[in-house]
């Protein structure tokens, strides 16, 4: 059966493999258990002959993927979803997380005593802008500096 593009082999193909979906599926499923062993010792053999290469390989992929990771961490969007998820740890709850950030990173000064809030990454002085919460209900209350958060707990 001769086909005169790649799309009607495609066309056919798809029609095929819908037509046939759940047998093909079954079938799929009985090799892979029926070579389950084999495909297990190939594997087992494989990583005994290439170690070398394996973990040269598995070095320069983490190599190159922590570079990455480090630039997304220092990234605006990569600080706010580490700060997201540090909140929820916490178990701050909000219906719209964005909307809290951006009160968070647009609050200057203390709710409470009205001093300049500063932003320190290494680690917390007394004016470290905080989330202040409920620790039982997990409700957002107020931004706060590090010492009336401390006060307040």
């Amino acid at each position: 059966m001769g086909y005169k593009t790649k799309e009607q082999r495609r066309e056919y193909n798809q029609k095929y493999y819908k037509a046939k979906r759940e047998q093909i599926l079954k079938q799929k499923k009985e090799y892979s258990c029926k070579h389950k062993e084999e495909r297990s010792e190939y594997n087992k053999k494989y990583r005994e002959e290439n170690r070398d290469k394996l973990n040269q390989y598995a070095k320069e992929y983490n190599d190159k993927h922590k570079q990455e990771a480090e630039l997304y961490r220092k990234s605006e969007i990569g600080r706010k979803g580490s700060r997201i998820r540090d909140w929820k740890r916490m178990g701050v709850l909000s219906d719209d997380y964005d909307k809290r950030y951006e009160k968070y990173i647009n609050t200057k000064n203390c709710d409470s005593c009205n001093i300049e809030l500063t932003e320190n990454i290494k680690h917390n002085t007394s004016t470290t802008r905080c989330l202040d919460h409920n620790h039982e209900t997990g409700q957002f209350r107020n931004v706060l500096c590090n010492k009336c958060n401390l006060m307040r707990k």
